[in-house]
């Protein structure tokens, strides 16, 4: 299952799916959302070969993740379950951990830290759907 199937079917399954996207910035400032778009993920990696300085990335900030919350709580639901990549390799998890105490009296949070990146926290994703779904 790709990337963009498992989108469309939490979508369908849980009616609500939020991505929180790190940031990539390229060296002369230019900001895009990081993205599992095929053909912006082969521009990516074409522009960069002719770059003698690499892009770096940014999380998620905190009003970011605050908007999320809000939208979710407003939609109605009480638990959140949000698998981030690595706390080692980025401050998300600690961010999401943060604003994720201001709803504590709305929502349930379950963080899952994938101690990797996209890959792994995909597999996860798939994993809490399915134990999701068999209850």
């Amino acid at each position: 299952m790709t990337q963009q199937q498992l989108y469309q079917k939490t979508l369908a399954t849980w009616k609500m799916y939020s991505k929180l996207k790190l940031s990539v910035i390229f060296p002369d400032g230019e900001v895009r959302e990081d993205s599992s778009d095929p053909q912006v993920i082969s521009d990516y990696y074409n522009q960069i070969e002719t770059m003698t300085v690499l892009p770096t990335t940014s999380q998620p900030t905190n009003g970011q993740i605050y908007d999320v919350y809000e939208e979710i709580v407003k939609a109605g639901y009480d638990e959140v379950y949000g698998v981030v990549i690595s706390g080692q390799l980025s401050g998300t998890k600690s961010s999401l951990e943060a604003v994720s105490r201001e709803f504590t009296d709305q929502v349930t949070t379950h963080i899952i830290d994938a101690k990797s990146t996209s890959g792994v926290s995909q597999h996860l994703v798939r994993e809490c759907l399915r134990l999701l779904e068999a209850g």
